[in-house]
């Protein structure tokens, strides 16, 4: 799994241009990762489940890591998780399971306003899923809506300068929104959201509405 891991590397070295810092940053803590899945008795990184997710991410958790660190960790084992698709070297992408409610559990709730600037500069947003993540995390900064409120937004509810929200038992009210988290989103509208039948703003790349 290491030689695995070893190639991962050279691949983002070579056809992703990652900074030499964020390239370090994801050798740490995919290594990390391949320690917590190896005392679990894993030996292929196709028999990784849910199990091994949620054990590295309560891993991080337990030694009091930044939310953005946390946050890092998560991109870098997505990141390796679609390599292994593309090199086919397993059948799904459990790493999906990072975009469910347990995990985001997992995450601090309070950061500093530095650790928001360096969360928001994580995702690649000249990528799909880096663009959605992005305007989603301006989004939250943004407006103080709960997580489950952001992925209740249809694309209808954007306006110029405000987005409409449904809360519980279904009551609407209208929420003023920063140009910096309008700009991610029309960004991820524009060149990566695609056409499709869902209403939803932000859709897994199933094209269906993330789930809170």
């Amino acid at each position: 799994m290491r030689e695995t891991l070893e190639d991962f590397f050279f691949y983002i070295a070579s056809e992703k241009g990652l900074s030499k810092n964020t390239a370090i940053a994801y050798r740490r803590d995919l290594f990390c990762f391949l320690d917590v899945i190896e005392k679990r008795g894993v030996s292929h990184f196709s028999e990784v489940s849910k199990g091994e997710i949620l054990a590295f991410l309560d891993f991080l958790k337990n030694k009091n890591l930044a939310s953005s660190s946390i946050y890092r960790a998560m991109v870098a084992l997505k990141s390796f998780f679609r390599f292994l698709r593309k090199e086919r070297l397993v059948q799904t992408e459990e790493t999906l399971y990072l975009d469910t409610p347990k995990v985001w559990q997992l995450v601090p709730d309070v950061l500093t306003e530095s650790e928001v600037q360096t969360l928001l500069e994580v995702p690649n947003i000249e990528e799909p899923l880096g663009a959605r993540d992005r305007a989603i995390l301006e989004v939250l900064y943004a407006s103080g809506l709960r997580v489950s409120e952001v992925c209740g937004l249809n694309i209808v509810d954007v306006g110029n300068d405000t987005v409409r929200v449904r809360g519980k038992g279904g009551k609407e009210r209208i929420v003023p929104i920063a140009k910096s988290a309008l700009d991610s989103i029309d960004h991820y509208l524009l060149h990566f959201r695609g056409e499709g039948k869902n209403a939803a703003l932000f859709v897994s790349p199933r094209g269906v509405r993330l789930d809170r």
